[in-house]
């Protein structure tokens, strides 16, 4: 339950920033919501990395791959246009 309110919470509050802040059209899709995500597993990784012992070193690594393919992904989409 927790997961799907974080998830549909950062997702309106990514596209309400993006209207704010931004000179492009109404954005839809999953992004703001998925960032909000991997946020959330950060924070709770941080905070927990002592009590969750070897299951944080894969967390670890989830967190920074999604990361970086995101970096990644993001690059090359504007390196496009």
């Amino acid at each position: 339950m927790i997961f799907l309110l974080i998830y549909f919470f950062s997702g309106i509050l990514a596209n309400v920033g993006t209207f704010a802040f931004s000179n492009a059209p109404a954005s839809l899709g999953p992004s703001g919501a998925i960032c909000g995500l991997i946020g959330a597993g950060t924070y709770y990784y941080l905070v927990n990395r002592k009590r969750l012992g070897e299951v944080a070193e894969y967390g670890k690594t989830l967190i920074l791959m999604t990361f970086y393919l995101t970096l990644w992904y993001d690059f090359f989409q504007h390196c496009e246009e």
